[in-house]
């Protein structure tokens, strides 16, 4: 296997790794309904970066991964607004403890497409995802959709407001 990437491919796959790992401790702090204090800026900061550095890679037209891009940045968005315009308040929270949700859930499919594409073992099961054969990689982004689905309504539930942020405006 040879990863021939370009200088601006590696940076956007080290930069979107760092919300993979930091997702982690985000996830445990939601579902024990507090905010993870650093662990939760790192990843916020890492999945606006991840985004914005996938928007530089060169792409042949309107790809999957620039559809991807344009619905992160809405989550994003949404997310900017519950923290620093409204303070978490009322229904805010939700968008924000949602938000954090499927911004780990997005990364994690695009990991899982990544390693169907690049992994030999992996290629060999579903060579292109969605092609015939391609069983293995449905199970394993369908399973990685329940289980954020089931933890993202846990999570929605149980976050409460802590270390709230005052409103910029």
């Amino acid at each position: 296997m040879t990863l021939d990437f370009s200088f601006l491919v590696w940076l956007h796959v080290i930069i979107s790794l760092v919300p993979l790992v930091a997702g982690v401790p985000v996830v445990r702090g939601l579902l024990a309904g507090r905010d993870s204090g650093w662990w939760t800026e790192i990843f916020f900061v890492s999945v606006i970066l991840t985004t914005a550095s996938g928007f530089v890679l060169p792409a042949a037209g309107f790809t999957p991964a620039l559809k991807l891009g344009v619905i992160s940045s809405v989550v994003i968005l949404a997310m900017l607004a519950a923290r620093y315009r409204f303070g978490l308040a009322g229904g805010w929270r939700h968008v924000w403890s949602i938000g954090l949700m499927l911004s780990f859930c997005l990364d994690a499919f695009v990991l899982i497409v990544q390693l169907f594409t690049k992994v030999p073992v992996l290629m060999r099961t579903a060579p292109v995802p969605g092609a015939p054969g391609g069983t293995l990689f449905a199970v394993v982004q369908l399973g990685t959709l329940a289980v954020f689905v089931v933890l993202t309504v846990i999570a929605a539930r149980r976050y409460r407001r802590v270390g709230v942020v005052t409103s910029a405006v």
